[in-house]
């Protein structure tokens, strides 16, 4: 035993990146196995692998108005494999390539490193979770290690950035930035003339960024039967004070400490109290009535407003640091406050980036402000502190996505494939949730009343309607005349079936717990009578 314990330890030592990413990878299966995918993360995956075609499934990914990238991937794998499974595989790879970037190339120390692929980005929301987040955070750290060689090797940075811009919205706003900074350096420190690049190769990495934004753009745009998303107009101190907030969550994501933790923040609730904050003219009486939940909000605006001040004078070292750093999160202040206020999955985007200028900010150093110097000698301290709680949230959430279901979606699949209940006709009311169910059979399909709809993946277009209970049993009342068998009512909401007594209605079980609020689920039968 002493033996194998001194063999570990040497392999520790000698390969300490090897050994990380192995117990990095091992613990992303166990977190695998025990992870139910939601509603966001199965439509996805049933919009790729229930399209008959590459053109089709581009056609029905644009109502989730992303680029198209993480779809291109999952499309050829979805052809050979159907369970959803392999979309998590798949995720939990890049995740580990990019763990591997980290603990290879970063300019931390081993704890340091440790601490960082171990927090609650890392390990949970960019590994655990499955959306396009985690391929943009991997490509955004191949862009800085490529950095140091990015004039030597243009076309392979303008390549990189084309990528990112197809991951995300992020992707898109680092990617713009990264590319008025390396523009700067051409433009104002003659770069151009410093390495001699041939007109070839500027042109092809200009036609590169440019056809990369033009692309995510036109992928993100949704079709004319999609539902707009209203634009903020003026001056609105709710949503700029709610699109702040997402710089404190970036830094600080400690959640609510419960079952249902997900995209929540301990200091955030508070914001129901915001609008009422904002448009009282008896200020002292909204105090005293919620003197917590205005202290609350005070401290996360009053951080959120230094982290980025402390932020501008750090970066400041280089200005070309400091271009890459605030132009990307005014692009994020202003896509949260003009049109997508986000949630912590978002908001992590502002804690990558300044990660990672950090960590370009180790070779570029030339401190001439005293500012600067203060706010370089404070960085250590800082980053190690974000890390520890980050590290902290991280296991976390990962030990109550093993302890609770993420989703009981999966645990709905199991119930009704233990009772031989899937040959009967599935009705999804709540949409997304149903998905969450559907995805886990290989080839079945449900009714969605809300669509008026048969399918697996969610359209979200216009013709999504509210429908009411009534409305719903009428249209499954329909269906069993048609088809002549039994309709089980997957319902993600409190459906009281005993109201209507004049259905054949029969309460089967209730799947009250799941980490995500929105799904919970309760099943009825619909039966049929001859």
């Amino acid at each position: 035993m002493q033996t194998l314990l001194q063999a570990v330890i040497r392999f520790y030592r000698t390969h300490f990146v090897i050994f990380w990413c192995g117990l990095f990878i091992l613990f992303g299966i166990v977190n695998l196995i025990h992870h139910e995918l939601w509603g966001d993360e199965m439509t996805v995956w049933l919009a790729v692998r229930d399209s008959d075609s590459l053109a089709e499934m581009l056609s029905n990914k644009r109502y989730d108005r992303s680029p198209d990238l993480w779809y291109l991937i999952l499309y050829p794998i979805s052809r050979f494999v159907v369970s959803p499974y392999a979309m998590q595989f798949a995720h939990l790879i890049i995740a580990t390539i990019t763990v591997y970037l980290v603990l290879q190339f970063a300019p931390f120390s081993k704890l340091e490193k440790i601490l960082c692929v171990f927090g609650y980005f890392f390990v949970y929301e960019y590994a655990v979770v499955n959306r396009n987040y985690a391929l943009g955070v991997l490509l955004i750290f191949l862009f800085v290690i490529t950095y140091k060689t990015r004039h030597r090797y243009l076309i392979r940075t303008a390549s990189i950035l084309f990528l990112l811009m197809q991951t995300s919205a992020y992707g898109l706003i680092f990617g713009i930035s990264a590319v008025f900074s390396i523009a700067y350096e051409y433009i104002f420190q003659r770069t151009l003339l410093k390495f001699r690049q041939s007109f070839f190769q500027i042109l092809i990495s200009l036609l590169l960024v440019i056809s990369g934004v033009l692309l995510s753009i036109r992928a993100t745009n949704p079709p004319a039967d999609a539902p707009e998303l209203p634009l903020t107009t003026g001056v609105n101190f709710t949503q700029a004070a709610a699109a702040l907030s997402g710089v404190w969550q970036a830094f600080i994501p400690i959640p609510d400490l419960h079952r249902q933790f997900w995209s929540t923040n301990l200091l955030i609730p508070t914001f129901k109290y915001l609008p009422g904050f904002l448009t009282t003219t008896d200020y002292w009486s909204l105090v005293r009535t919620y003197p917590l939940e205005i202290m609350s909000l005070a401290v996360v605006l009053i951080v959120s407003i230094f982290i980025l001040i402390y932020s501008l004078i750090l970066f400041s070292i280089n200005i070309r640091i400091l271009l890459l750093f605030g132009l990307s999160v005014v692009g994020m202040l202003g896509l949260s406050y003009f049109k997508y206020v986000g949630t912590v999955r978002h908001f992590g985007h502002y804690f990558i980036i300044w990660l990672i200028c950090l960590w370009l900010l180790e070779s570029h150093i030339k401190i001439r402000y005293k500012p600067q110097q203060i706010a370089f000698k404070f960085q250590k301290k800082l980053l190690f502190g974000i890390f520890l709680i980050h590290a902290f949230v991280g296991f976390f959430a990962v030990f109550a996505d093993w302890k609770y279901p993420f989703s009981a979606g999966r645990d709905v699949a199991d119930y009704i494939k233990s009772k031989h209940l899937e040959s009967d006709i599935f009705v999804g009311h709540g949409d997304y949730p149903g998905a969450s169910v559907v995805g886990y059979f290989d080839q079945k399909i449900m009714y969605y009343p809300r669509g008026d709809r048969w399918g697996t993946f969610i359209k979200l277009d216009k013709t999504r309607e509210t429908v009411s209970d009534m409305e719903m049993l009428e249209r499954v009342q329909d269906i069993v005349g048609q088809q002549k068998k039994d309709v089980l009512l997957i319902l993600s909401y409190p459906f009281a079936g005993e109201k209507y007594p004049q259905y054949p209605l029969v309460h089967l079980k209730d799947f009250p717990e799941s980490i995500v609020v929105s799904e919970f689920y309760r099943l009825y039968l619909f039966v049929y009578k001859t």
